[in-house]
């Protein structure tokens, strides 16, 4: 049996293992408290398919998944600049991919945001294009320049808010398809 100090050289992976080979290991932390492996024990390190993440409220680590997919719909006539919040996403989003269609489904955008950077593919008909806005889209086809252009505002503890820009007078309803990562 290999000596008790240094113990740790000898058992650098212990995510799933009984250690059957000991009698018994206790560990005691620095704030006194104790743990007893033996061959009873199994002491996992983690969570299948998930990663440790500090809370939103940076408090403490937490398993998730780190991605969110979900959907939400915007009234495309909503004065420029208004906002609108997209919550239950259940952390603060990094970044956020959008798949988005207008009230007319021969257009349709795809977008990347993380606050500091947002860029977007447009399918409008004609002419496809390029964006700086997160999510651009229309309801005219052809393409008469009344558009939807919106924008990650910021990134909040249950979701992000968005920025409603337009050019014109886009009216519909536009369904909007968002991948989250923390």
């Amino acid at each position: 049996m290999p000596a008790q100090i240094g113990y740790f050289d000898t058992l650098k992976s212990v995510a799933g293992k009984v250690f059957a080979y000991l009698a018994s290991i206790t560990i005691t932390g620095v704030d006194g408290k104790t743990l007893t492996v033996n061959d009873t024990l199994t002491l996992a390190l983690g969570a299948a398919n998930l990663k440790q993440f500090m809370s939103a409220a940076g408090t403490q680590m937490e398993w998730a998944a780190g991605i969110k997919v979900g959907t939400f719909t915007v009234d495309m006539a909503q004065a420029d600049g208004a906002t609108q919040a997209v919550t239950g996403v259940g952390f603060k989003p990094f970044g956020v991919i959008f798949l988005g269609i207008g009230s007319n489904v021969k257009a349709a955008s795809v977008g990347f945001d993380t606050v500091a950077n947002a860029s977007a593919v447009v399918w409008r008909g004609e002419p496809a294009g390029l964006s700086s806005s997160s999510i651009e889209l229309t309801h005219d086809v052809p393409y008469t320049g009344n558009r939807g252009k919106y924008n990650i505002q910021s990134m909040n503890a249950d979701g992000f808010t968005l920025y409603l820009g337009k050019n014109g007078t886009p009216t519909g309803l536009a369904t909007i398809i968002y991948m989250a990562f923390r």
